[in-house]
């Protein structure tokens, strides 16, 4: 028997990540809490020119054109009246400065790279360290370690007693099984299966990095959670031996 009770869970903000949560906060499931974006920069040699300008020219340029927005085609410097000298910019963006070797820096704008979700319904209970801190309630089951890797997902409702049974359903959840054969692993890994809860007789041996997060339980656990938790989002802690179940 497991009693539900407060959990925390820290979640590392990597630095110059834009945080879209505070303390406090209720967040959802896939709720975003950090996004990281990458400015993608360009720079446009504009020394052939620049150079032959004074000093006060150039602050000058500077006061005008950096901060400013240009679309491809647009004039960043002209010289010369009768047949002038004309640098366009092969970009849009915007004109952010210009660096020692007179390149007139554009930055084209923003390509999301990552988001950071929050795993599960919870709020955010301190922000600190580099850390989100999520807490929910949840319960606590212990296991064997099979496979020291983590993995969140939504617990299966039924057992996988033969192989043939385990489809394309079973993306990113949790199943349950007493198959021995651990070719079933492998299979479980092309479906895209989170986490596996065996309840077996065997002890695998699972070289794969890339296999889904494996924990042993005992039957009677398997019995308890299959009767009350069938459907619960979880987390299978492999490293440490640990399952914990949301409880909303």
């Amino acid at each position: 028997m497991s009693f539900a009770v407060k959990t925390r869970l820290a979640v590392k903000i990597p630095k110059g990540g834009e945080i879209l949560v505070k303390k406090g906060s209720k967040v959802e499931k896939d709720e975003v809490l950090v996004r990281f974006g990458k400015k993608n920069i360009k720079l446009i040699d504009a020394s052939r020119l620049l150079s032959k300008i004074p000093q006060t020219k150039l602050d000058e340029w500077k006061v005008t054109m950096i901060g400013k927005e240009v679309n491809i085609g647009d004039v960043l410097v002209m010289m010369g009246k009768v047949l002038p000298k004309v640098l366009k910019t092969p970009v849009s963006g915007k004109i952010v400065g210009i660096d020692d070797f007179l390149n007139i820096v554009i930055e084209e704008g923003m390509e999301l790279i990552t988001e950071i979700k929050s795993p599960v319904k919870s709020m955010v209970k301190k922000m600190k360290d580099n850390k989100i801190v999520l807490e929910f309630k949840a319960k606590k089951f212990m296991g064997q370690i099979i496979k020291e890797k983590r993995a969140w997902g939504e617990l299966g409702e039924s057992v996988i007693s033969k192989i043939t049974d385990l489809g394309s359903g079973f993306r990113n959840k949790i199943l349950f099984t007493n198959i021995d054969d651990s070719s079933l692993v492998n299979k479980a890994e092309a479906l895209e299966v989170s986490g596996i809860l065996y309840f077996g007789d065997k002890i695998w041996n699972l070289t794969d990095k890339d296999c889904p997060a494996v924990l042993k339980i005992d039957v009677e656990t398997a019995k308890d959670l299959l009767k009350k938790c069938g459907g619960n989002r979880a987390l299978i802690n492999g490293k440490k031996g640990k399952l914990l179940v949301v409880v909303e």
